[in-house]
C-alpha cells in the first residue's frame, strides 16, 4: 500500500537494499521553494511528477490534497518560513523533507562548455527527475572544483541541451531563445512559466536546435531552475577559451524576464 511519509528536520527514512529506488535510482523527485508562505509553481510541479511517473512506469496513487496537507504539516512542524521543500517517488513511499534555503551566488556566473560527457537524447530518462542523478552531480562537482559554476552540456547530436542542473536560456537578436525539450533538456516548472510570461508580453521566441557557434552571437544568458529562479550567466568558457563574455543581469531583456517571474511568484497561493 502507497504512503506519504513526512520527515522532520533531524528524522531518518528506513529504505530496503534491495529497493529499486535505494539500490538503481528507480524513483523521482521535485525541488520546490516555499517562500513567506507561498509554494511556488505548485501545479507545474505535481503535474510534471505524475507525468514522469507514468511514463517511467512507477506508481503514484496519491491525490493532490493529500501530498499537500503533508506538506503544510512539515511546514508546521519544522516552522519553515523559507527553504526548500522535497518530494522524492520511491517505490511504494512518497517522501515529504525539506533542506535548508539554496544559496544564490552573489557575483558573476561563469559555465564550463561540457563537450566529453554529451547528454543522451535518446535515453528514457532523458526529461525526467530520477534519482539516478550521479552523472549531473559528478559534472556539477567537477565544475565547481574547477571554479564554474555549472556546464553547459551539449547533447548526442551536438547541440545545446541545458546545464547539469538547470535550464539553459539566451537572447539573440531580441528574440528569448532555448534548446527544444526533444534535446534531452528537462521541462523546467521554472522554464514553462517564463516562456508563458514571455508569449504574454509579445517577446518572440525561438526554442530550437542550437549549435556551438550561436555562442559567439548571443547577447545575454540565463539559467533557471526551482531553486535559483532567474540566474544571468556572465561567461562561457569553451575549449579554446571564452567564447561569450557580457554582463547578462544588465541587459534589459533579462531585467524584463526576473521582473515578470517575481511577480508569478508574488501571486502564488498561500500554503495553507
Amino acid at each position: 500500500m502507497s504512503e506519504i511519509v513526512i520527515l522532520p528536520a533531524g528524522d531518518k527514512a528506513e529504505f530496503l537494499p534491495t529497493a529499486s529506488s535505494f539500490a538503481y535510482g528507480y524513483g523521482l523527485f521535485e525541488t520546490l521553494r516555499f517562500d513567506a508562505g507561498r509554494l511556488l509553481h505548485w501545479e507545474a510541479h505535481w503535474a510534471r511528477l505524475c507525468a514522469s511517473a507514468r511514463a517511467l512506469g512507477i506508481r503514484c496513487d496519491y491525490s493532490e490534497a493529500a501530498v499537500l496537507a503533508a506538506l503544510r504539516e512539515l511546514v508546521h512542524t519544522d516552522g519553515i518560513e523559507r527553504g526548500t521543500l522535497k518530494l522524492s517517488l520511491c517505490d511504494t513511499q512518497l517522501f515529504v523533507y525539506a533542506r535548508p534555503k539554496f544559496a544564490v551566488p552573489a557575483g558573476p556566473v561563469r559555465l564550463k562548455l561540457e563537450l566529453n560527457h554529451p547528454l543522451n537524447e535518446r535515453s528514457p530518462l532523458a526529461g525526467h527527475k530520477t534519482h539516478n542523478y550521479a552523472e549531473n552531480r559528478y559534472l556539477l562537482e567537477r565544475a565547481r572544483r574547477a571554479g564554474y559554476y555549472d556546464v553547459l552540456r551539449t547533447n548526442t547530436a551536438g547541440v545545446l541541451a541545458e546545464t547539469a542542473v538547470a535550464n539553459f536560456f539566451f537572447i539573440r537578436d531580441g528574440i528569448l531563445c532555448t534548446p527544444e525539450l526533444a534535446t534531452g533538456a528537462l521541462p523546467g516548472v521554472v522554464r514553462q512559466v517564463l516562456l508563458q510570461q514571455a508569449r504574454h508580453a509579445n517577446i518572440e521566441i525561438q526554442e530550437g536546435r542550437f549549435g556551438l557557434e550561436v555562442l559567439a552571437e548571443i547577447d545575454a544568458a540565463f539559467m533557471t531552475n526551482a531553486s535559483l529562479g532567474l540566474l544571468p550567466v556572465d561567461s562561457i568558457e569553451g575549449v579554446d577559451g571564452v567564447v561569450f563574455d557580457t554582463p547578462s543581469g544588465a541587459h534589459p531583456s533579462v531585467s524584463d524576464l526576473c521582473r515578470m517571474l517575481a511577480r508569478v511568484e508574488e501571486s502564488a497561493s498561500l500554503l495553507r
